[in-house]
Parts: C-alpha cells; structure tokens; sequence
C-alpha cells in the first residue's frame, strides 16, 4: 500500500465450506443454528477489530457465492442466510463505520432476497462466470433493478467475456 497504494477488500467467508462456523463438512454449515451463527460473527469481529484501522482497507465483503449452498443451507434457507448476513454488516457498521460493506454472491440467484433483507449492505459483489454470451447489458440492468445500489463484479474469468466482440 505504502509503494503503490493498492488497498485490499478484506472478506470474511461467512460459513461457506464451513470456514468460520466450525461446522462438520458433511453436514455443512447451518445458518439457523444460533450457536454457529455466534462463531462466525466473532469471526468478523475479529477481522474487523484486527485490521479496520489499516489505511489499505477498502472495504469489507462477506461469504463467498454462498448461495450455492457448497457445504452450507443456504440454497434452502436463502431468507434465514440473508438476514444473518445483513446482522454480520451490522456488526461490522458498529465496529467500523468509515468503510462500506459489500457481499459476494454466486451471480443473480437471490438478489430479490437480498436487496429485501440485506438493507446495511452497501455493495452487491456478484461472482458471474456467465459463458460465451458475456456479462452484457442484461446482467448490469437486471443487477440494477434488483439491488438499487452499487453493484460490483468480485469475480470472473473465461468464460465471463463477450467472444464476439470486437478487439
């Protein structure tokens, strides 16, 4: 940061391959349990307590595609996924409110759930590997009518790209 002043989006992955909420893989993560939900938001806490202060903080994001449901409930309990993740940007508004907070979903699944129960997320960060017809203009709108706040693409790669078009 200090040589060339690139600052980072730190994220925390919310329970997503079972990281933070100390989960069995098999059985996953489960969003409705109170007690996982206390370990992953001490998880937050801890990354923004640790690091909040630091001048190379963008912002913060939380999970990652985590509406998949890879090793968590999410895909069947998307409304009790997004609630608890718009108390984890709570949190992290209470700890540090100089920095936006961002999620990072898989692509458009359930962005009508999270714009209705995620409103102290800043940011809608969108994971889209969308195959040979691109991002295009569809996705920005449909991400825009949806979210109503900034949108943000937090990954993408081949086949993300629009082959046709000219170089």
């Amino acid at each position: 940061y200090q040589t060339y002043g690139i600052r980072v989006i730190m994220g925390d992955f919310l329970g997503v391959y079972t990281i933070g909420s100390d989960a069995e893989w098999n059985a996953g993560t489960d969003y409705r349990d109170p007690a996982q939900q206390e370990k992953m938001l001490e998880s937050v806490r801890r990354m923004v307590e640790e690091y909040k202060d630091e001048p190379y903080i963008l912002f913060w994001t939380l999970g990652n595609e985590n509406n998949y449901g890879n090793a968590n409930n999410c895909r069947q309990f998307p409304d009790v996924y997004y609630t608890f993740l718009n108390k984890a940007a709570k949190l992290i508004k209470s700890l540090d409110p100089n920095h936006p907070v961002a999620l990072s979903n898989g692509d458009l699944l359930f962005i009508d759930k999270a714009a209705v129960l995620c409103p102290d997320v800043d940011i809608f960060g969108a994971n889209t590997y969308r195959g040979s017809h691109g991002m295009g203009d569809s996705f920005w709108q449909d991400a825009s009518d949806e979210w109503g706040k900034p949108l943000l693409i937090s990954e993408f790669g081949c086949p993300a790209y629009h082959r046709h078009a000219s170089q």
